[in-house]
């Protein structure tokens, strides 16, 4: 099934939601579909805009990551996905900067262990700065599983919502 922008996806195994909305197919739509496969995440909440703003450029913008991960070892994940010919620009940088900064305090304040990552459809870059392939986070960083897009199903949204 092709992705479809405004539209609600259900089917899901490990979202916190019975039914996800996204922004882009190649992006986060397929990532969520990497998440929800994978053995190495317990769950997953798709954030919408306003769910989780991080200051950015002198506070005077918000940013708004994609999604909030779990994985079965306790660590909590901010994850961003990005189409590969902008991961690397001053904004996105400055973005997963940012949310860097609120995991690094998140974390001194809960003592739980948060992380950033910013994955494109090729590559993804940790919120160390490092940068890697999709395939090898599949082998371990986070994700193992392929997403296999044509298994979700697609929900209209109500006119209330």
């Amino acid at each position: 099934m092709p992705f479809a922008r405004g539209v609600g996806y259900t089917g899901w195994a490990k979202s916190l939601y019975s039914q996800d909305w996204f922004d882009g197919g190649s992006t986060e739509f397929a990532l969520a579909g990497l998440l929800d496969d994978t053995d190495d995440v317990a769950y997953w909440l798709r954030l919408q805009t306003g769910d989780l703003p991080l200051g950015w450029a002198g506070d005077e913008r918000a940013y708004n990551p994609d999604f909030i991960v779990v994985d079965k070892v306790g660590i909590h994940w901010v994850i961003e996905g990005k189409a590969d010919d902008t991961a690397k620009t001053p904004d996105v940088v400055a973005k997963r900067d940012a949310a860097t900064r609120w995991a690094a305090h998140i974390s001194a304040i809960t003592g739980a262990a948060w992380r950033v990552c910013l994955c494109a459809r090729e590559r993804h870059q940790d919120g160390e700065g490092g940068l890697g392939s999709v395939e090898e986070t599949r082998r371990g960083r986070l994700t193992r599983a392929s997403h296999p897009v044509n298994r979700r199903t697609t929900e209209v949204p109500s006119a209330a919502a």
